[in-house]
């Protein structure tokens, strides 16, 4: 008669299969840390309300060669926030929309704008228009190029547009921490890159 598996070997087993699922859940979303620029009141009592397009000619975010290295991608990322001195923060699983918007919104917020909810009558947009999102790999490089023009407008009156790319390239190594870490490196330097206060400057804002 065989003896019963102790209490710990069954916590062990238990353990490892936790792991394991989360593992394969969390493989199937490209996790995104969005470190944010120190936060400043620069900016307090403006509104805006954020809209996106996505004007990519290629849609997906993967290249054939990159998908090989990335098989169970949903076209879901996870979006870190990183804010100075202040723990970081999994704001959720989002499409490459809600990713921008929702990243923009924390830089917003961090120059002490206000996000509203939705459209309104007299209250300025910001527009985010996509034009590159991509990762690509080949010959043990990682290559990506974030794209994008952000325009602020106020009903018919004077708006401001300005345009950020930012492309970059990193050699491979074993497993997806360094190219994960090198994706969130371009991504923050994109996003950071866009001068938010001068486009308030020239929408008369």
């Amino acid at each position: 008669m065989n003896p019963k598996p102790s209490r710990n070997v069954r916590r062990l087993f238990f353990l490892m299969v936790g792991i394991m699922m989360v593992s394969c859940a969390t493989s199937s979303y490209i996790p995104i840390r969005y470190q944010l620029p120190p936060a400043s009141e620069q900016l307090k009592g403006q509104t805006v309300s954020l809209t996106f397009k996505d004007l990519r000619a290629e849609k997906n975010f993967l290249s054939p060669g990159a998908q090989k290295e990335f098989k169970k991608f949903s076209g879901l990322f996870s979006l870190y926030l990183a804010r100075t001195n202040q723990p970081e923060e999994l704001v959720g699983g989002f499409n490459v929309e809600t990713l921008f918007k929702e990243a923009v919104k924390g830089r917003l917020e961090g120059m002490g704008v206000k996000v509203a909810a939705g459209p309104s009558s007299g209250v300025p947009v910001m527009e985010i228009r996509l034009k590159e999102f991509f990762l690509d790999y080949k010959s043990l490089r990682w290559f990506t190029t974030v794209s994008y023009q952000a325009q602020l407008s106020k009903d018919k009156g004077n708006s401001a547009t300005e345009t950020v790319t930012i492309s970059g390239e990193r050699m491979k190594t074993i497993g997806r921490g360094e190219v994960e870490k090198y994706l969130g490196e371009i991504f923050s330097e994109s996003l950071n890159k866009l001068n938010v206060d001068k486009l308030f400057q020239q929408a008369g804002l």
